[in-house]
């Protein structure tokens, strides 16, 4: 981790001498952080051997690399730009936690698959994946437009999707940083919680109560680190619906 911090330290450093370079440093220090944490996931994290200390150990490197890291100082790009969104969306995070996830899961003799088994047999598994895959996304369209219907068949599939313009977000002024912000989250997020998931049916592996304590456990392990958002002026959230 302080080998990535230094990094990050030079890429600055080297933005602000070589500014006309700025996307070319951006991207090695881009890569270079996703592919750095490799060798040291399968060397010295597939050391660890109780599963208990394969969580804990994995809760303090996302976390660490979530909330230790910070932006680059970009110069000489468009400040609405793809690459100035893309600095601040933290998805170059997001994929290291990715990668850190996938090589962690695979030294310790894991499965790594993010479609838990539901079925037996490959066509019901893929049925049902397809299945959940797509309530999840109808849940989402009919949460964000169940604000709008006028009528009850637009609450349900009958969608306005020009009412959806991330060119007028009240959060974001960057159009690119709706959909880069909610790819981040997409993987740096679920991979958080697949990992906790996995290792904490291990940890509850002879318990009655295994599932009901995986899936509160991982819960609040992903839950806890968002008590920053009540202290992000950018979010606008307030401590209690923080809490909620």
């Amino acid at each position: 981790m302080v080998f990535i911090d230094q990094v990050r330290n030079l890429s600055d450093i080297l933005i602000q001498h070589f500014s006309q370079l700025t996307l070319l440093i951006f991207w090695i220090y881009a890569v270079g952080t996703i592919i750095v944490l490799i060798p040291v996931t399968i060397v010295e994290y597939g050391k660890i051997k109780k599963p208990i200390w394969r969580l804990i150990a994995s809760v303090w490197m996302i976390n660490f690399d979530i909330m230790f890291c910070y932006l680059l100082t970009l110069k000489n790009v468009n400040p609405d730009g793809f690459l100035v969104s893309l600095n601040k969306s933290g998805l170059v995070y997001a994929l290291a936690i990715l990668v850190y996830v996938y090589f962690a899961v695979k030294s310790w003799g894991y499965e790594f698959c993010f479609n838990l088994p539901t079925f037996k047999g490959k066509k019901l598994q893929l049925l049902s994946f397809i299945l959940i895959f797509g309530i999840a996304i109808w849940i989402s369209f009919f949460k964000v437009f169940s604000e709008f219907a006028q009528r009850w068949q637009e609450l349900f599939w009958n969608w306005d999707f020009s009412l959806l313009d991330p060119t007028e977000s009240a959060l974001l002024k960057n159009a690119w940083s709706v959909f880069l912000y909610s790819i981040e989250a997409g993987i740096g997020e679920e991979a958080t919680r697949y990992i906790n998931l996995v290792l904490l049916l291990v940890i509850f592996k002879n318990k009655k109560w295994q599932i009901n304590g995986a899936v509160l456990g991982s819960a609040i392990l992903f839950a806890l680190p968002h008590i920053g958002n009540a202290f992000a002026s950018e979010l606008k959230q307030t401590p209690l619906a923080t809490f909620f």
